[in-house]
């Protein structure tokens, strides 16, 4: 079945309030703005809708500070999302990261891996691109990823030889360790957000991840592959 996308993007008290058709239109209004109130719509009558509720709806999620106010460190917010076409099948991921009124996108792909490791290593890039300690709140529809690391599972797994407390082997050791690594470096915290829920950041990660996961030529996954082996099915894609 094709994605349903989004038809209308509403803005309420940003450089101009109203209902645009597209999210480059939409971020050109809120980008830079603390507290921007924005959300996307499958349809325009309920654009219209979230226009006319006024201070009633719920705020945007993400907050432009440049600092946080408790530690002093840089506030860096990371939205990421990753995306398969079959699971194992070729995969791609997509990052939103913002920086006061900074903004840059970056995505990427593989032949073939999986939808969990593409959450991870959405994750792990984002991370990885931060020149700096932050403090750095990643946004991800991810359960498996955000629970991992906020009830410290992914930790205790580490102090276990990798191995769960049912003595099992932990899957996707090699993701597992670059990103407690990273976040060792940084103040992380990951907070769940439903997808295809509204959330413009959201659904852009996920275009970026599926445009990535679409495309042709994408190299190896080398921790997926060392483990299961190529696919046959994949030469479609390139190699």
């Amino acid at each position: 079945m094709p994605k349903k996308e989004f038809v209308a993007y509403a803005v309420r008290a940003r450089r101009k309030s109203g209902i645009f058709k597209t999210w480059e239109e939409c971020f050109r209004q809120v980008n830079g703005y603390p507290n921007a109130v924005y959300k996307g719509f499958y349809s325009l009558a309920e654009a219209e809708a979230f226009l006319k509720a006024g201070d009633h709806s719920e705020p945007a999620e993400t907050s432009r500070l440049v600092s946080d106010k408790l530690t002093g460190l840089r506030k860096v917010f990371i939205y990421t999302d990753g995306a398969t076409i079959g699971n194992p099948g070729p995969g791609g991921y997509g990052i939103v990261m913002i920086y006061g009124k900074h903004r840059k996108e970056f995505m990427g792909g593989f032949r073939l891996t999986t939808n969990n490791r593409m959450e991870l290593m959405a994750a792990l890039v984002g991370l990885g691109m931060l020149k700096s300690k932050c403090s750095v709140t990643i946004y991800t529809d991810s359960q498996y990823l955000a629970d991992s690391i906020s009830r410290g599972w992914a930790k205790r797994w580490r102090a276990n030889g990798w191995k769960t407390k049912e003595g099992k082997q932990v899957s996707n050791v090699d993701m597992w360790q670059q990103l407690l690594e990273q976040c060792d470096k940084h103040i992380v915290t990951f907070e769940w957000i439903r997808g295809h829920a509204g959330n413009p950041e959201n659904e852009r990660c996920d275009y970026l991840a599926m445009q990535l996961a679409s495309s042709r030529g994408l190299p190896a996954d080398a921790g997926y592959e060392n483990q299961f082996g190529p696919s046959k099915e994949n030469s479609l894609f390139g190699s």
